[in-house]
């Protein structure tokens, strides 16, 4: 510790110096990770305006951390924590391995619009992100959402995003665009699309998939959780 005498316009002020900067080493400063799981505490629905603030902090700090030097860059996190928030009414701090199963491989076959060639950055840039996860926040459920992505997840999810039958109406929609070879990049590029279509017969693979049994049993599962935890949150507003 040093202490010196620094001339101000009031008169001298003494100052003093400490050495090294003594920082809490279990919570950073600014915990993103714990202020994404009080949205789900605290509200009945997730504030979209305050998660997306949260996310892109989260996204920003990920960017800059050894865990992703070997990404080519970061693009695939943002769209899980969105989809997770969108689908199942979840952030990344409390999403489960079985909700990222059902996320990865059911959700993004059926519904993003991305090619199948994505599906090795997808894979290996979400493994980055919980390694991530778990160094800079100790997120518990990290180690096993790691293995949820582990093995041969990359091949099993270009496999369903190859499948046409997984489509959901509107990614059909989309992908057929994109094969006719409308660049669907803007909204003048997907209204010229519609308009050049209609009238016209859709590929024969522009249909709704089947419906999976058990993604449909494990959608209700993930209502269920939902609901129990809105079931708990009033339970403790009221115990206050």
């Amino acid at each position: 510790m040093r202490t010196a005498l620094v001339a101000a316009h009031a008169g001298e002020l003494e100052v003093v110096l400490r050495a090294p900067y003594g920082r809490s080493p279990t919570r950073p400063p600014h915990d993103v990770l714990s202020e994404l799981r009080d949205l789900e505490q605290d509200d009945e629905e997730i504030d979209p305006e305050a998660r997306r603030e949260l996310e892109v902090e989260l996204v920003r700090r990920f960017a800059a951390s050894p865990e992703a030097e070997a990404l080519p860059k970061v693009a695939f996190c943002g769209m899980v924590m969105d989809a997770a928030a969108s689908y199942l009414g979840a952030t990344i701090a409390t999403l489960g391995p079985t909700e990222l199963r059902e996320l990865v491989f059911e959700f993004i076959p059926r519904q993003v619009s991305i090619e199948a060639s994505a599906a090795r950055g997808i894979i290996e840039e979400t493994r980055a992100f919980y390694s991530f996860l778990q160094r800079e926040f100790g997120l518990a459920q990290a180690d096993a959402c790691l293995r949820v992505l582990g093995g041969d997840a990359a091949e099993k999810l270009e496999a369903a995003m190859s499948d046409r039958r997984n489509f959901g109406p509107a990614k059909a929609l989309f992908m057929a665009g994109r094969e006719a070879g409308f660049a669907l990049d803007t909204k003048a590029d997907v209204e010229a699309f519609l308009r050049t279509m209609q009238g016209q017969p859709l590929p024969a693979w522009v249909r709704p998939p089947p419906v999976d049994p058990a993604s449909r049993a494990a959608r209700a599962t993930a209502a269920a959780a939902k609901a129990k935890k809105k079931d708990q949150r009033k339970a403790r507003k009221k115990s206050r």
